[in-house]
């Protein structure tokens, strides 16, 4: 728990060594935990897991280079040195991947940048019996989605080469037998234009865990701040949020279709010209710029998909199907008058 957590992380900054708060291989060999890794079976081990502050070398580069090939912004780009702008760096990216925000190289974040090979993952003492998918859950059945719900969730999409989120993925509900979630609202909208102008980067980060028993409602899509944001669908702007102390969502609107649909962008550094509640939009309009405003670690978009007005889905399945992250070429097209 997290008295243990914050006893290893003090024995790890007494000792010099990365404080994670979780045990890797240095820390358990400081311990006398274990034993050393068989020299036969070197391949095993995915040298990239446990990088944090303070190490050095050409790793550190490679991991450097993949953050900043995912759109984040390194200051100081890939020397070799992990310093806090890469823990920052690293720190946004585990963000809007769903993994624990400890600026810790883990398994999971190593596997999506492709870095190195991914060790096998180990067995937890004391575990529940496995379930239908023989995936052994720390806990139990207690109803709580917490961090061994997400480890376990992360086995299972690891173990079936499925993208690795830690969440309830569709694919990983058809994977698992369980009801579709969001498919059955998938005709009553389509997207016209992808939201954000690139380069970008996004994972699916639909109900990932947040502060106070929240659920993720959308997924997060980084990007240079001041990149162009552009309306997914004709419609009408129907809402706008204003950045102030205490704002969760920053600078934000509402694009909505006249069957009550609408999308929602937070986060936003603020509007394009002639953007206000009633104003006219089409596919492809540049509505506002990406920004880091409210409770944001890092610039970047927050979007969400609310089907004839109701519940969010999400929007990683729709995202993913017209991608266009690579495209860097601003686009500035406005078929409304801006305001004088």
């Amino acid at each position: 728990g997290n008295a243990t957590k914050a006893a290893v992380s003090k024995f790890q900054k007494s000792n010099g060594l990365g404080v994670s708060g979780a045990i890797y291989e240095a820390t358990a060999i400081k311990l006398g935990l274990g034993a050393a890794t068989p020299a036969a079976t070197p391949a095993a081990t995915n040298l990239y897991v446990g990088l944090s502050l303070g190490a050095q070398g050409p790793l550190v580069k490679d991991l450097q280079t993949a953050l900043m090939g995912t759109g984040l912004v390194v200051r100081g780009g890939a020397d070799g040195s992990f310093g806090n702008a890469t823990k920052s760096a690293l720190i946004s990216f585990q963000s809007v991947n769903a993994i624990p925000q400890d600026g810790v190289v883990t398994e999971v974040g190593a596997r999506i940048l492709d870095l190195g090979t991914p060790a096998t993952p180990a067995t937890e003492p004391n575990a529940s019996p496995p379930t239908d998918s023989g995936i052994k859950l720390v806990g139990g059945a207690d109803g709580s989605f917490g961090n061994a719900t997400m480890a376990a969730i992360t086995v299972f999409q690891l173990t079936n080469g499925l993208t690795l989120t830690g969440t309830i993925t569709q694919e990983v509900a058809d994977k698992l037998g369980l009801a579709d979630s969001d498919t059955s609202t998938a005709a009553s909208f389509k997207l016209e234009r992808f939201p954000i102008q690139g380069q970008c980067y996004y994972g699916n980060t639909w109900h990932a865990p947040r502060g106070n028993g929240r659920l993720h409602e959308g997924v997060d899509v980084i990007a240079a701040e001041g990149n162009l944001l552009y309306a997914v669908v004709d419609g009408t702007i129907t809402k706008q949020y204003w950045d102030r102390p205490g704002a969760l969502a920053g600078n934000g609107l509402r694009v909505a279709q006249d069957n009550g649909t609408y999308f929602t962008y937070l986060h936003m550094s603020g509007f394009a010209p002639g953007i206000k509640i009633g104003t006219k939009v089409k596919a492809g309009d540049v509505v506002g710029f990406v920004g880091n405003t409210g409770s944001s670690a890092t610039a970047h978009l927050h979007f969400e998909i609310h089907p004839s007005g109701g519940a969010a889905v999400n929007p990683y399945p729709y995202l993913k199907a017209i991608d266009d992250c690579g495209n860097t070429t601003p686009q500035y097209q406005s078929s409304f008058a801006p305001s004088e």
